[in-house]
């Protein structure tokens, strides 16, 4: 699997996964890999969907969950409309996470998972 870092790049490519650091600035091309994120960009409507979103056992309840989304936002909410996001409904510490950030539907999908809006321009 190609890494890239969704920070350090100029644009995003669909359905990467990028890789996650704990050091220069929680992501980016240095050597420490905490965790992964997988993203699709939707062009024609501007949105960003994470498809995966992990941080490596051993690095987590430290904030990195937390920071590399709030960053993400933060680079990217100029050029997209939406971000988000779906929770299986039994993943607590995932809903936790999302529950800070953005705002969790209250309705199940088919999958039994949950749509976690993390930015939207409306």
């Amino acid at each position: 699997m190609k890494q890239y870092s969704f920070l350090q790049e100029n644009k995003l490519e669909e359905h990467h996964f990028y890789v996650i650091n704990s050091d220069c600035d929680i992501v980016s091309d240095c050597k420490n890999p905490i965790g992964k994120i997988g993203l699709s960009i939707y062009k024609d409507i501007k949105a960003i969907g994470i498809g995966s979103f992990e941080i490596f056992k051993k690095y987590r309840r430290r904030g990195y969950a937390e920071r590399t989304l709030k960053k993400l936002i933060d680079k990217y909410r100029s050029k997209f409309n939406l971000i988000y996001c779906y929770v299986d409904k039994d993943n607590k510490p995932a809903i936790n996470l999302y529950n800070k950030i953005g705002k969790i539907s209250k309705k199940l999908n088919k999958n039994n998972q949950y749509m976690v809006v993390l930015y939207s321009k409306t």
